[in-house]
């Protein structure tokens, strides 16, 4: 089980980036990933790349459609120079109203449209490494045109691995078809990962046309609560519970409420929605729903939690926490971490 570590908010102060990567890389995560929201992604993993030296960096995700496949693909390739091949480029499509009318940019369809994205992108890539020559030709990308002067040097590790941040069954496939791995969404549960979306990926690896280079992995985000004393536990409770219902309120999530039985609830938090009553919500997610969710354990027992969870059903997980939390609870959650991969278990975590 390989742990890596997702920012919960976006970087807002880049001089805090060459401490804190610095410092998450000594802590032994296997990825630092950077979400994209208020902030750039790219920006914060540049300095970043520059002050580690063995841990993977990547966008956690990348909104794919607001820039084109040639700026993702420049992005991409000068990121995997920086640092030394420990880029992964994680793409996804966001949703339909914020590309259309925060980007304005186009969507639909948007499982064709990626899938047509991302072999643009890796098309620049064989041009500018294996000096293929450039010629795409998809549905809704041609991109032909290459001089010279704007070929950067190659990459001695080659193109970065491209992860696809997915959530229903359909882009789950769309994944697999295209690219190295899947970041998942946190809203998750293991048995809707094992029975849903891993035959929607196996079936996209079936159809790939290019073949892997690198074993095709998935990332699990990991909704937990937390907290060293009771105070803080009971907070990062509340606040986890919040997020679900914030969540199961949205249309597109409701699939896996409906899987585990839990639809009609959905049904309620839209109503509870329209009129405002947050706090109602909330108290919709019982006991049953959070820990079908969400880790509960102690800082130093997070790591394992989350390791008996998705020992089988993910290569790996990351821990989040959608409260405030201190550097000395993420110290607490490392030691634990360190020790789940220093002493692994019977079950091969």
């Amino acid at each position: 089980m390989k742990f890596d570590y997702h920012y919960q908010q976006s970087i807002s102060d880049l001089h805090h980036v060459p401490d804190e990567f610095a410092t998450f890389e000594r802590s032994g995560y296997k990825t630092i990933w950077v979400r994209e929201a208020e902030h750039d992604s790219f920006l914060p993993l540049a300095i970043g790349a520059l002050h580690t030296t063995t841990v993977e960096i990547g966008t956690g995700v990348a909104v794919a459609f607001a820039r084109s496949p040639m700026i993702a693909a420049q992005l991409g390739h000068d990121l995997q120079l920086a640092s030394g091949g420990r880029f992964v480029l994680g793409l996804g499509t966001q949703m339909r109203g914020h590309v259309t009318r925060r980007f304005s940019m186009p969507f639909d369809p948007p499982g064709s449209r990626l899938r047509d994205y991302i072999g643009a992108v890796k098309a620049i890539w064989r041009c500018w490494n294996d000096r293929e020559k450039l010629d795409y030709r998809g549905k809704f990308y041609t991109i032909d045109k290459m001089p010279d002067y704007f070929v950067p040097r190659p990459s001695a590790a080659g193109p970065p691995p491209v992860f696809v941040g997915a959530v229903g069954e359909g882009m789950v496939r769309v994944a697999g078809e295209v690219a190295e791995g899947i970041v998942l969404h946190s809203l998750l549960t293991p048995d809707y990962l094992a029975s849903v979306l891993r035959p929607s990926w196996t079936r996209g690896l079936r159809n790939r046309a290019a073949p892997l280079h690198r074993p095709f992995q998935t990332v699990a985000p990991v909704l937990v609560v937390t907290g060293r004393d009771e105070k803080e536990l009971r907070s990062a409770d509340r606040r986890v519970r919040s997020r679900i219902a914030f969540l199961g309120a949205t249309h597109q999530y409701r699939r896996i409420f409906d899987h585990h039985g839990w639809g009609h609830i959905h049904e309620q938090w839209v109503t509870l929605l329209r009129a405002g009553e947050h706090k109602e919500m909330s108290r919709l997610v019982d006991d049953e729903m959070l820990q079908a969710f969400a880790v509960v354990a102690e800082p130093r027992n997070v790591a394992q939690a989350m390791a008996d969870r998705y020992a089988d059903a993910s290569d790996r997980v990351s821990a989040l926490t959608p409260y405030p939390t201190t550097r000395e609870l993420w110290d607490e959650i490392a030691v634990g971490m360190r020790a789940v991969t220093t002493n692994p278990g019977a079950d091969g975590t």
